[in-house]
């Protein structure tokens, strides 16, 4: 079966990952960033939207979830993509949504 990408129509089999006939890579990338940030826009939304801590809400990719007690951060966190909705929340409400700058603050000991 030769390949052709359903989104853009490419059709150069390097441009494809292995078993993947269906999207080229660079599509398959594009769609999964996509789908981050609008799951990303929703936990912000839910935590509130903005910094708890400045008020900071310009762009959602400077905000970051802090866990507020790092022993109870679960230790699969880096695989959260692949977690269901509601493990993800359950997670993220042991968070406060803050801002990039106040996140560097917090670690780097000035504790708002």
């Amino acid at each position: 079966r030769l390949p052709k990408c359903n989104v853009c129509g490419e059709t150069d089999p390097d441009k494809f990952s292995p078993g993947r006939f269906t999207e080229c890579r660079k599509c398959r990338v594009g769609m999964q960033v996509g789908r981050y940030k609008k799951y990303k826009q929703e936990l912000v939304t839910y935590k509130g939207g903005k910094c708890e801590i400045c008020g900071y809400n310009k762009c959602i990719a400077a905000l970051d979830f802090h866990h507020k007690n790092p022993d109870e951060k679960d230790p699969n966190w880096k695989l959260m993509r692949c977690w269901t909705p509601s493990r993800v929340k359950k997670e993220v409400d042991k968070c406060q949504l803050v801002c990039r700058n106040c996140h560097s603050e917090i670690h780097y000991g000035n504790n708002l």
